[in-house]
């Protein structure tokens, strides 16, 4: 457990010794102690209480010169601890530490169902910042990557629902710019004639966002979500879960191992997913025409990267809005 709410003292100093290991700067220590806590999590609840309020700690105090909370947010994910999806959130909401926040991110997501509808709840809210809405946004789009059908339809379903009950106006453009990249991840077409309509009318045309957005739904295979075997920024810490190969998920089945339960989606969707994606990896194989095509695609979403990439690195700082042409 935690023994100190001291804001005097380093978050590395009071931390229970059992997760001690996380605070250092030594790979081959944060290794052994992130394999030793997750084969212990799915079975110790007081180890999930001692790494939920550690990080809520570090959240609270904003004492954590290491990367501990980040280990911490990443270990909650990766063993889906629904009791953290709070302080993730919290985590997620706030851009002071960006990579506590991405690890939050992916944490999130990690945790499936719950993890997922905690980020539509939070968009819900009766005034989300814009740090929090860019956030849960991208996050959206990154859902194809959980290989989940019915979670996957819920998401465009909120999208859809979502943009249809808004009422444009200027406080609305992160929401609408949000909802409108996060669909074109997904493939979710059928929002493209509304956002064609939403960038004529309220933007003028002048929106780089929805542009990126129509040009991927225009461009791309219908009902496609973009999919990764890692999520974004996930690569980074992958030295340290090295298990990933035989999926510490699939040994759990997506589920609690305290209770037996099976996961929800659970490895029959992830199955027959994979089992859909490799067919259409041989179609594309054994067609000219759909291996050009896939070419092209490919092309195109490493172009949208480049030019997201170059945007943000156009002289603007952390949290400010893209400036828009008069």
């Amino acid at each position: 457990m935690v023994t100190s709410r001291d804001e005097s003292r380093f978050l590395r100093e009071v931390v229970d010794e059992q997760i001690a290991g996380l605070f250092t700067d030594d790979e081959a220590t944060i290794a052994a102690t992130v394999s030793r806590l997750l084969e212990r999590l799915p079975y110790d609840e007081g180890l999930e209480e001692t790494l939920v309020d550690t990080l809520q700690l570090g959240l609270d105090l904003e004492n954590d010169d290491t990367r501990g909370s980040v280990w911490i947010a990443l270990l909650l994910g990766e063993a889906a601890v629904s009791r953290a999806v709070p302080v993730l959130l919290q985590a997620v909401s706030s851009d002071d530490d960006e990579e506590l926040q991405c690890a939050a991110g992916i944490a999130l997501l990690r945790c499936g169902t719950r993890g997922v509808e905690a980020l539509l709840r939070g968009i819900e809210d009766d005034s989300p910042s814009p740090v929090f809405l860019r956030a849960a946004f991208g996050l959206l789009g990154c859902v194809g990557s959980l290989r989940d059908e019915g979670l996957l339809t819920a998401v465009k379903q909120f999208l859809t629902e979502t943009l249809d009950s808004e009422v444009i106006d200027r406080e609305s453009d992160v929401l609408v710019e949000g909802i409108a990249l996060a669909a074109a991840r997904l493939g979710h077409r059928e929002l493209l004639p509304r956002l064609r309509d939403v960038q004529r009318r309220h933007f003028l045309g002048r929106s780089p966002p929805l542009d990126d957005a129509i040009e991927m739904l225009e461009e791309g295979p219908p009902d496609v979500a973009f999919v990764s075997d890692l999520l974004p920024g996930e690569e980074e810490y992958a030295w340290a879960f090295e298990y990933r190969s035989e999926s510490f998920r699939a040994r759990r089945g997506g589920g609690d191992a305290r209770d037996g339960r099976e996961g929800e989606g659970g490895l029959e969707v992830v199955a027959r997913v994979e089992g859909a994606a490799e067919q259409e990896q041989r179609n594309v194989e054994e067609d000219p025409e759909a291996r050009e095509e896939a070419g092209d695609l490919e092309t195109f979403y490493r172009g949208l990267g480049a030019r997201e990439d170059h945007r943000r690195s156009n002289g603007r700082g952390k949290g400010e809005e893209e400036p828009t042409s008069s």
